[in-house]
């Protein structure tokens, strides 16, 4: 039985739905409901009842869901090769590892791979620093103990092909952006949906470096027409303070919205960016940064990645 597909299943009842399941793990749907198909027939039980919103679990699918929720961890503990006891030595090295970071990433995520990585390892000194993703690939090549977390428009693909050979791309995850406001917004409150044709028309803040195109908000939108930028915050605090307190629109993940207490409004038309994980190939010699590179795979519903 592949585990992989076990991890697929698992991602589509957590999204209750498989369109969704398929953007998050950037799998085609066609394919996520033939492996459906296939592990139903497998396991001789209908696990999914579909309807027009999606997928509900049936009865059958409730069982073996919560089966594997705790089969699962398991199996992907006798691949991490850091909890066998002829490795626990590597408990005590001393490395200073740098996690290039962009700001926008789901800090409940982030949080559960640091907090299950310093249990690990202790004595590993890891320094996390938000940075633009424009700036995160070549600031990874150039030092050794380092990895980072970029946010692109692009699919896997395109950034492989143009990947410096230094680098190794992991893909996380693609999520669904959603318009940011504030709850005082008089204008965002009236909104149910928001089309970008709509959005580019608002006065939008722009969290970004020098380079107002490098911004999430920017690639995303523009091909939509002119923005009506009115503001651009190169610092991320400045950034979600003047958001709360003003009436500018932006663009971010949904989760995004929850952390910083400003309202997420849908848009009509399905715009995703997609987070991946680039490490430098010296940094994977070290059993701490694969294990650390696992545990964000782990995290992000992917199985765990086995490295020659």
């Amino acid at each position: 039985m592949n585990t992989d597909h076990l991890h697929y299943l698992l991602t589509v009842a957590d999204c209750c739905s498989i369109n969704k399941a398929s953007e998050q793990l950037l799998l085609k749907q066609q394919y996520l409901s033939t492996l459906i198909k296939s592990l139903e027939k497998q396991f001789g039980v209908r696990i999914f009842d579909r309807n027009y919103r999606g997928v509900t679990l049936t009865a059958d699918g409730e069982y073996l869901i919560a089966q594997l929720r705790t089969i699962l961890p398991m199996l992907d503990q006798l691949q991490m090769p850091h909890l066998y006891p002829s490795n626990q030595h590597h408990r005590s090295d001393a490395l200073e590892i740098h996690l290039y970071c962009i700001v926008q990433i789901s800090s409940r995520t982030l949080s559960t791979c640091l907090q299950e990585f310093r249990l690990a390892f202790p004595k590993v000194t890891l320094t996390y620093i938000e940075e633009y993703t424009s700036n995160i690939l070549r600031i990874v090549m150039n030092d050794p103990f380092s990895l980072g977390i970029i946010s692109t428009v692009e699919p896997e693909e395109v950034i492989r092909e143009t990947l410096p050979p230094e680098l190794s791309l992991f893909f996380l995850r693609a999520s669904k952006m959603v318009a940011l406001a504030s709850h005082n917004n008089p204008a965002a409150q009236k909104m149910r949906a928001l089309s970008c044709q709509e959005l580019i028309q608002q006065e939008l803040l722009v969290y970004s470096d020098s380079a107002i195109e490098n911004s999430q908000l920017y690639q995303l939108l523009s091909p939509y027409g002119q923005l009506n930028i009115k503001n651009v915050v190169q610092n991320s605090a400045l950034f979600f303070d003047i958001l709360r307190s003003s009436n500018y629109f932006s663009l971010g993940e949904y989760t995004i919205a929850q952390r910083e207490n400003l309202l997420a409004i849908p848009l009509q038309e399905e715009l995703h960016m997609h987070a991946m994980l680039v490490v430098n190939k010296q940094a994977l010699q070290s059993l701490a940064v694969r294990t650390l590179v696992n545990l964000f795979m782990t995290n992000n519903g992917h199985p765990v990645v086995v490295f020659d």
